[in-house]
């Protein structure tokens, strides 16, 4: 890793250490709008596939898409919640060191 990315990442690090604001992920009523959304999605696809309007193929596709971005988030969320859990085993001090040593 180059100096310029390792200097960004610690430094994203150390934002994220001091941070307590709550990503959007992690809040209850994200998962209801978005399953909504996702069940909006697959249903106006299969009414459009009923019509004739799409194929198959539009069916596997928005199903394919709206699965990987369930997969995404259910990840992101769950990295998310253990971050406090984490973010206490990070030496703060250090990662400021090792930044001013790249800054050098």
């Amino acid at each position: 890793m180059n100096r310029d990315k390792e200097k960004r990442y610690l430094n994203s690090v150390l934002k994220k250490i001091n941070s307590n604001k709550r990503p959007i992920f992690t809040r209850l009523w994200f998962n209801y709008v978005f399953w909504v959304i996702g069940g909006v999605l697959f249903v106006t696809g299969l009414r459009l596939f009923e019509k004739g309007s799409i194929n198959i193929w539009g069916i596997i596709i928005i199903s394919a898409v709206v699965g990987a971005i369930i997969g995404i988030l259910s990840i992101i969320q769950a990295a998310e919640r253990n971050w406090p859990i984490l973010k206490k085993y990070f030496d703060q001090e250090s990662i400021k060191k090792r930044i001013e040593e790249l800054d050098t």
